[in-house]
């Protein structure tokens, strides 16, 4: 019996695992949750008896495909305000624009900040809205979401594989904004129509993506979720693992994806450049990426389950899973 045992204990060692993390009890992973991550578990309707007892599959299972039950663990629910409210320091410049509250809104849900639009010319401008226009009519079976809260959408049409009930959007929009202010670092809420303004799912209605770009996929399904802050901003990795791939500039204006092992994912961080990262490094929640891109405007986050495929951004069928919970899960 001492022979068998010694034989495990030099098994796990030559693994490279402890005698702990083989043998862990479910207590032992309910232990380990963060107060975050039982409010991400309760927005899937998990309670805290199952909570005592869950397991890792029971984690992933819940993130990759669970149904939103609750979203009020998260303080105040988003809403459908704020799209239009010009900073006091800016109005005598949004004077001289002369932008109808229509044409304000659809750059703004085109996920342009009031910064952005008020540096740029009138001509500018006049091609921004041309490119935040709808010009073509949604598949069908794609379902419209209208008004998504804090300033959030794009075209507000998604993929029918898509959940859009007010619960959900709910939680896609609290999420994109707890990620956004984890990797820029912020030390308040981001502004409004930065952290929802392209979301996982959503068609792309003109050919073109948010900043005006012809992106090559006409009428695409968004892959991930699209955040910005300030060109050039620093950006945080929100995924604890190993980097798979990181390169700076070509078509994407650089990019990094990292595997988490304990979610069992492949995360992409697109339009993120200046990396110092290598393959293999490993990297933590404090780990700094890169910079958001200054050509492509943000930065996209999309989750895949394995391997180092990395999906295009938009696709007619998505390939990817949807990255609320993953955005979220370790910050």
């Amino acid at each position: 019996m001492k022979k068998i045992i010694a034989l495990v204990t030099s098994l796990v060692l030559i693994m490279g695992f402890s005698s702990s993390t083989v043998f862990a009890s479910k207590s032992n992973i309910a232990n380990q949750l963060t107060n975050n991550q039982r409010k991400i578990l309760k927005v899937y309707g998990l309670s805290e008896k199952e909570m005592s007892n869950i397991t890792l599959d029971t984690i992933r299972d819940t993130l990759k495909n669970g149904k939103i039950v609750d979203t009020s663990v998260f303080g105040k629910a988003p809403v459908d305000d704020g799209t239009n409210k010009i900073p006091e320091r800016l109005k005598e410049k949004f004077n001289s624009l002369n932008l109808s509250e229509q044409q304000l809104e659809g750059l703004r849900r085109a996920g342009h900040t009031f910064d952005e639009i008020a540096n740029k010319d009138k001509s500018t401008i006049n091609s921004m809205l041309a490119a935040s226009t709808l010009t073509a009519t949604p598949p069908y079976g794609y379902n419209n979401y209208p008004n998504i809260p804090d300033g959030g959408g794009a075209v507000n049409y998604f993929n029918p594989a898509v959940s859009i009930t007010s619960s959900d959007i709910a939680w896609y929009v609290s999420a994109s904004k707890q990620y956004t202010k984890h990797i820029f670092n912020l030390s308040s809420d981001p502004a409004y129509g930065t952290y929802s303004y392209y979301l996982y799912g959503e068609w792309d209605g003109t050919s073109v993506d948010p900043d005006g770009a012809y992106d090559g996929i006409p009428g695409g399904t968004h892959e991930g979720v699209d955040v910005k802050y300030n060109y050039g901003a620093n950006v945080y990795n929100a995924t604890p693992g190993t980097v798979l791939t990181a390169v700076t500039g070509g078509p994407l204006d650089g990019y990094v994806q990292v595997y988490d092992s304990y979610l069992v994912e492949s995360i992409t961080y697109m339009h993120v450049n200046n990396t110092a990262l290598s393959q293999n490094d490993p990297v933590y929640t404090s780990t700094q990426l890169g910079t958001q891109s200054t050509q492509m405007g943000h930065v996209h986050f999309q989750a895949y389950d394995s391997g180092t495929k990395i999906p295009t951004g938009k696709d007619d069928t998505l390939e990817c899973r949807i990255p609320y919970g993953f955005m979220t899960w370790h910050i």
